[in-house]
């Protein structure tokens, strides 16, 4: 899958859990979904863009993944930290935003199960 249709794909999946959030009375939830969306998709893009290239050094290749790693859980930790003052409902929301690249592997795994006549 391209980095463009994962990114639409977190897009569709973050709206909608944001809608589903105000709709069950949770509006602060869905402010935090929306507010994290963004942040979880830079910090997909910033380790999707660090996919080895033909021709390119593994050791260095390893340098900027895992430097890219470490960014991304900076990049996290500090969306969490400003998002806890603003209550648990925000808080939460903030992490279901960011883990909206994992929500779409689930999806990506349900269909390949289906796929295969797995259920």
């Amino acid at each position: 899958m391209t980095v463009r249709a994962r990114v639409n794909k977190m897009l569709l999946l973050g709206l909608g859990l944001a809608a589903g959030a105000w709709l069950a009375g949770w509006p602060q939830a869905g402010y935090g979904i929306v507010a994290g969306m963004p942040v979880g998709i830079f910090n997909y893009w910033l380790v999707a863009s660090s996919v080895v290239r033909p021709g390119q050094d593994p050791l260095q290749s390893q340098r900027i993944l895992m430097t890219r790693v470490l960014i991304r859980m900076g990049v996290a930790f500090a969306a969490l930290a400003g998002a806890a003052p603003l209550g648990y409902q925000v808080l939460l929301g903030m992490l279901v935003g960011l883990s909206l690249q994992l929500l779409t592997y689930f999806g990506d795994v349900a269909r390949t199960l289906i796929d295969r006549k797995g259920f």
